[in-house]
C-alpha cells in the first residue's frame, strides 16, 4: 500500500485523495441496498451489506492513514500539507457515518415498513447524490491545480461544490417528510422499532451533511 500511495504522490499529491474518496464514494452507494433490504425485512441481506460497508469503510481508512504516513513534509504544488490532511479528514468522516448507518439497522431486526418507502427513497437518493456530487469535484480537483484555480475549469469545480449544498438541502428537506411520515404512523410501531427509525433517519441524514461540509472546507482552501 506505502509504495502505491507513493507512486500517486509521484503524479500529484492529488492522485491519493482521489483514490481515497473512490473508496469513501463506494461505500456510500451500498446504502441504497442496504435500506431497500431493511425495508424488506431482509435481515440476512442487511447483515450481508453492512459488513460490506464495513469492510469499505476499512479500505477507505487504511488509504487514509498510508497517506497520513507517508504524505511529504514538502510538497512542490501549491498544496499545503495541513489542506491536504483536513480534505482528507472531512471526506473520511463520510464513509464513517455510512458505517454508523449499517451498524444500526443490525443493532435488532427491522420490520418491514411500507408506509415509510415512498419518504425514505428521495432521503437515499439525495444523500448518495450529494456524496457523489463530492466525488466529481474532487476527480476535478487535480486539473484545477493545474489551470492555476482559474477559468473554465474553475467555474464547473465551483458549480459542483454548490451542488453538493443544493442536495444537501433537497436532503434535508427530504429527511423532514419522512420524519413527519414517521411520527404520524407512530402508533403502529413497538417502541423500539420507532427508536431504531429515529437513529436510521439522523444518521442518513448525517452522510449528506458531512459531504456538504467536506464540500465547503474544500470551497474554502479554493478560496485561499
Amino acid at each position: 500500500m506505502a509504495r502505491s500511495i507513493l507512486a500517486l504522490f509521484s503524479r500529484s499529491p492529488w492522485g491519493a485523495i482521489q483514490e481515497h474518496m473512490r473508496s469513501v464514494n463506494q461505500c456510500v452507494q451500498l446504502l441504497d441496498p442496504l435500506m431497500d433490504a431493511v425495508m424488506a425485512g431482509n435481515h440476512a441481506r442487511t447483515e450481508e451489506l453492512a459488513k460490506e460497508i464495513s469492510a469499505l469503510e476499512h479500505a477507505a481508512d487504511e488509504v487514509k492513514n498510508e497517506l497520513r504516513d507517508h504524505l511529504p513534509r514538502s510538497i512542490f504544488l501549491p498544496v499545503a500539507r495541513e489542506d491536504l490532511l483536513e480534505i482528507l479528514s472531512t471526506q473520511d468522516s463520510i464513509s464513517d457515518a455510512a458505517e454508523d448507518v449499517g451498524m444500526i439497522v443490525t443493532m435488532r431486526k427491522m420490520e418491514a415498513q411500507n408506509e415509510l418507502r415512498d419518504f425514505l427513497d428521495p432521503l437515499v437518493q439525495k444523500t448518495l447524490e450529494s456524496v457523489s456530487c463530492y466525488s466529481q469535484v474532487i476527480g476535478e480537483i487535480d486539473r484545477l491545480v493545474d489551470a492555476s484555480f482559474v477559468g473554465k475549469e474553475a467555474q464547473r469545480v465551483m458549480d459542483l461544490i454548490r451542488q453538493v449544498s443544493t442536495l444537501e438541502h433537497e436532503a434535508d428537506l427530504a429527511q423532514e417528510a419522512l420524519s413527519r411520515r414517521l411520527f404520524e404512523i407512530e402508533d403502529l410501531l413497538k417502541p423500539g422499532a420507532l427508536f431504531m427509525w429515529i437513529e436510521i433517519i439522523r444518521r442518513l441524514g448525517s452522510v449528506a451533511n458531512r459531504a456538504e461540509k467536506a464540500a465547503n472546507r474544500l470551497r474554502m482552501f479554493l478560496a485561499t
